[in-house]
């Protein structure tokens, strides 16, 4: 396992951009390292193994290994500053989740069910029924009303 001090020789950070670059570097090679995987977060190599650029970067500016699941805060999982950075755990880190690909009403926490629209929100891996309501801005209303009360990590919806 990587240590800070490893990390620390071999790369530098700008906390305002989130951009790491190496230190020592090849002829031709770009400054940046790392690319973006196809879920969206930055990875880098070190040593031959692949590691989140995000936790490289939370090894570098705290000296430890993130102990819990690290959040980006505005949802953009290749912003990698340190201010956009946050411990979180599994279920906090879902609050902050962005909208799902399949979802066919477009907005979170709403579904069609019939002629109703029915709002629903999780909260710890459990879900809550909210209520079935005449339009989709009703129930919309309904779950962005719990989400501010009980998604007490990330209450609004970004």
């Amino acid at each position: 396992m990587l240590s800070a001090e490893q990390v620390r020789d071999k790369f530098s950070y700008d906390p305002e951009t989130g951009i790491l670059t190496r230190k020592v570097r090849a002829a031709g090679v770009k400054p940046k390292v790392g690319s973006v995987r196809s879920d969206g977060y930055r990875s880098v190599e070190v040593d031959g193994i692949s590691h989140y650029e995000h936790r490289l970067i939370w090894l570098l500016v705290f000296g430890e290994w993130p102990c819990r699941h690290i959040d980006h805060i505005n949802g953009s999982r290749s912003d990698n500053r340190i201010s956009n950075l946050r411990l979180a755990t599994v279920a906090e880190n879902a609050q902050n989740r962005k909208l799902r690909s399949d979802n066919k009403a477009g907005l979170t926490g709403v579904r069609k069910q019939g002629k109703s629209w029915l709002a629903q929100i999780s909260v710890k891996g459990k879900k809550t029924y909210l209520g079935s309501f005449g339009s989709i801005s009703e129930a919309h209303a309904a779950y962005l009303m719990a989400k501010s009360k009980l998604h007490e990590f990330q209450p609004t919806q970004r």
